[in-house]
């Protein structure tokens, strides 16, 4: 494969475009003007035009007091479609749903994203395993079967330099399990290169087991994690390296084949309407808008794209479009298919929507909603979740009284 320093010649405002927005999987929530100026190696005046031009795009967002910012929507529709091309092509979406339908387990596709490795989809299993897992969720590089698995055989020096920070508790967002003795984690790496999977037992909570299996690419890269979680009874020790090899299987007869793309959700291909409220005369970087239009090109198709249809729906040229689509890849935000002429969203798209993830409050939103709801309808409003016997409902807006 083709090094990403090796591509050609590309578009020095392009990469720093890139650059900015990788920036920001690593800089926590909101972060201001000078944090992201640091973190891209640019001065806040070189900065200024740049982030115009991606809140135009929609790529990242103000918040409302103009402290910081956050990503934004366009990104995360790029995001989604990254997670959901990789899913269907290398066949770990459909295999993660036979699993939780015909075992009864709870299957969690876990990418990383910033500095861990974080769920991106739950696909519940019938049994309630009572278990707070959901898009956005992060696990501990060194305390569970999942980090340890891109621990193992993850290629980015993030993961390694994640596990230091757990060691000597310089964490800034928590995750999943607890720190095991260094001693102890090297016996855990070399059993996961020799049998190609971690299991757990008891380890997080009481009675639940746990299991994960790289997917891999065609170069044998880790792309992501399929984490199995079951009851001890239905995910007994006995039956892990079966299922194990079966799950390893299943992924390579799937990489090996053509894929077929299903529809994507509603909403991922529709013309993106995310652009921010921009004064018109505030001045940004033209190249970092013409990069934009390629992205959301790269959405508008649930498989991998040929170059002439993402440059008719971007309207450019090819010729004009090589430069851009060479830095882009150099960034992580494109990337070749292997083996193939076509190009996909790349790694960092996913991990923008993750990071998203790790600070979006989903019942805080969801309040929102029922509170406009029911202003809207005068109707009484209830906000559920699925709790261990059933439905609990965990907030009332009563209504105007009729």
């Amino acid at each position: 494969m083709k090094a990403e320093d090796d591509l050609g010649r590309g578009l020095k405002s392009v990469e720093i475009f890139g650059t900015i927005l990788g920036s920001m999987t690593g800089l926590g929530e909101r972060p201001g003007l000078v944090e992201i100026a640091a973190a891209s190696g640019l001065q806040p005046a070189q900065l200024r035009p740049y982030l115009t031009s991606l809140q135009r795009l929609g790529l990242l967002e103000l918040d409302a007091d103009a402290k910081g910012h956050a990503i934004g929507p366009l990104a995360a529709r790029l995001g989604q479609c990254r997670l959901e091309m990789i899913g269907q092509s290398y066949g770990v979406l459909p295999l993660a749903q036979r699993i939780a339908a015909e075992r009864d387990l709870l299957v969690a596709l876990v990418f990383w994203a910033g500095q861990m490795p974080t769920v991106a989809k739950v696909i519940p299993s019938r049994s309630s395993l009572n278990l707070n897992l959901r898009p956005g969720t992060v696990y501990n590089v060194t305390g569970t079967a999942t980090g340890r698995v891109f621990l193992a055989l993850s290629d980015d020096p993030r993961v390694a330099d994640r596990a230091e920070d757990e060691f000597e508790a310089r964490t800034d967002v928590p995750g999943i399990g607890d720190v095991p003795e260094r001693a102890t984690l090297e016996a855990m790496i070399s059993e996961i290169h020799e049998t190609g999977y971690s299991f757990v037992q008891d380890a997080y909570f009481p009675g639940i087991n746990g299991l994960a299996v790289p997917v891999l690419d065609e170069g044998e890269r880790l792309l992501c994690v399929m984490t199995i979680v079951g009851s001890t009874s239905g995910l007994p020790r006995r039956s892990v390296a079966d299922l194990a090899e079966e799950i390893s299987r299943d992924l390579r007869a799937a990489r090996d084949e053509p894929a077929v793309f299903a529809e994507l959700p509603a909403g991922i291909m529709e013309p993106a309407e995310e652009a921010a409220s921009v004064p018109e005369d505030r001045r940004g970087v033209g190249s970092a808008e013409i990069a934009g239009r390629l992205l959301s090109a790269m959405a508008l198709s649930p498989e991998p794209r040929k170059l002439k249809d993402v440059c008719s729906d971007a309207a450019l040229v090819p010729a004009k479009a090589h430069g851009y689509l060479v830095s882009l890849r150099r960034t992580g935000l494109v990337e070749k298919v292997p083996g193939s002429p076509r190009y996909r969203l790349g790694p960092v798209a996913a991990e923008l929507l993750l990071v998203r993830l790790h600070s979006y409050d989903a019942f805080e939103s969801a309040r929102k909603l029922i509170g406009e709801l029911s202003g809207e309808t005068g109707m009484m409003c209830f906000l559920s979740v699925w709790g261990t016997y059933g439905p609990v409902v965990v907030d009332i807006v009563r209504g105007r009284e009729v």
